[in-house]
């Protein structure tokens, strides 16, 4: 019984943290870089400056940043909580939360 609390426990965990992790990138990547929005410069100067294998994990392609946002956490998760936590379901349940978010947005937009 324990073993399916504490599966249960996980998958919740993983959920909500994936989909957070998605959220906040997606807003960063791309709802905060559209024309008008407050860093749509810094993303037209970093679009100019940068080469695009920076400039894209940076703020240029949303599941780029949503997978760096995810390995970024990961590691913090592991060192402050001192945990075992499957990085490969965060990242990938991010990503593909990310891609329903921005399909969502992109459907309701047009």
């Amino acid at each position: 019984m324990d073993s399916i609390v504490y599966y249960i426990n996980d998958v919740f965990f993983y959920t909500i943290t994936s989909f957070s992790i998605a959220l906040v990138s997606f807003v960063y990547s791309v709802v905060l870089t559209e024309p008008g929005m407050i860093l749509n410069k810094f993303y037209l100067y970093l679009e100019r400056k940068l080469p695009v294998l920076l400039f894209k994990p940076l703020i240029g392609c949303g599941k780029c940043v949503t997978g760096q946002v995810s390995i970024f956490y990961s590691i913090y998760y592991l060192f402050e909580y001192e945990e075992n936590i499957n990085i490969f379901v965060i990242i990938s349940l991010s990503i593909f939360v990310f891609i329903i978010i921005d399909k969502l947005y992109t459907w309701l937009t047009n």
